[in-house]
């Protein structure tokens, strides 16, 4: 559900930022269009009994704008044209910033999850979701700290989870071009609480879109190289950066399109284990350089058959 909360909070106003300001500060903003309808064609292969089958889906988004605002949004996925999963999300403002959220289910007809965001100096500082299940209600609690305009920190918890050691991300910026997170996490091993440490590195380009990130942890590497377009990136807008905080090394929230995605994994125990991933996209664009449809396709080194992922976009 994280997914729907960006995508909703991420299409929440009617300017985006798609300069870069030279003092280092927040991106110039400039007008642009929000979608109201995003629809998602793919298929998943089902193996049963011996037999692989394609399975089609076909996932919709429909947006509610007023004055400029997604006030809330409606989630249908379809499986060989059965509707198996609906949603809405609604959201409530408070000085132009997303406040509260609320995620019903369509289909069993009852609450999800809701969310509450805190500000300070207009950055967020804290979410809280609660989530319920069948058996219990999850609260996850996600707190970010900055330095001035930058992102340091990332500490959550969830009251689920049973962890004792502190689950953070730290940032640290070596310079213009180069970004380092930090991640430590930990898992429980019979009755012992273990803690692991991933960094990656993340390179940028003279337009601060990232293009190549190195991940390394005690078990693997794993390289990722991206490619964008120069057109403008309908998933990024201003509340992007505040409520998506560690939205810089996202490639999807870079300020254009992406062309292509190299993934290169390594297992440092075992090679056989090793995989590469290509995804490509091509485009058709509307008159003010936002994409209309755009054509996905993934390879992997490990499987024989391309998928391919079709994404229509009405504004």
């Amino acid at each position: 559900m994280k997914r729907c909360i960006l995508s909703l909070f991420a299409l929440s106003l009617i300017v985006s930022c798609s300069k870069d300001n030279t003092d280092g500060g927040q991106p110039i903003e400039e007008t642009v269009v929000l979608p109201k309808k995003v629809v998602e064609h793919y298929t998943r292969i089902n193996r049963e009994n011996g037999v692989e089958s394609e399975i089609p889906y076909v996932q919709e988004e429909n947006y509610e704008i007023v004055n400029n605002k997604v006030l809330s949004a409606t989630f249908n996925l379809f499986e060989n044209k059965v509707q198996i999963a609906s949603s809405k999300f609604t959201t409530t403002y408070e000085n132009n910033l997303p406040k509260t959220s609320t995620t019903i289910d369509l289909l069993k007809k009852k609450e999800k999850e809701t969310s509450t965001l805190k500000y300070a100096n207009g950055k967020l500082i804290e979410e809280v979701q609660e989530q319920q299940t069948d058996n219990a209600k999850i609260v996850n609690t996600t707190l970010y700290k900055y330095s001035g305009d930058k992102l340091v920190e990332i500490q959550n918890t969830r009251s689920d989870s049973g962890l004792k050691l502190p689950q953070k991300i730290t940032f640290t910026y070596p310079s213009a071009t180069e970004i380092k997170k930090v991640e430590a996490s930990s898992y429980i091993s019979g009755d012992k609480e273990i803690p692991q440490t991933n960094t990656t590195t993340y390179t940028l380009d003279a337009e601060k879109r990232v293009v190549k990130s190195v991940e390394e942890s005690d078990d693997s590497t794993i390289v990722e190289e991206y490619q964008y377009d120069n057109k403008n990136n309908y998933r990024l807008r201003p509340i992007t950066f505040v409520v998506h905080p560690d939205y810089f090394i996202n490639e999807k929230f870079m300020k254009n399109n992406l062309l292509s995605k190299k993934r290169t994994y390594t297992d440092k125990q075992n090679s056989q284990h090793n995989e590469t991933e290509t995804t490509t996209y091509t485009y058709q664009y509307n008159d003010k350089d936002y994409p209309t449809r755009i054509e996905e396709v993934y390879k992997s080194s490990r499987e024989t058959n391309s998928k391919t992922k079709t994404t229509e976009i009405t504004y």
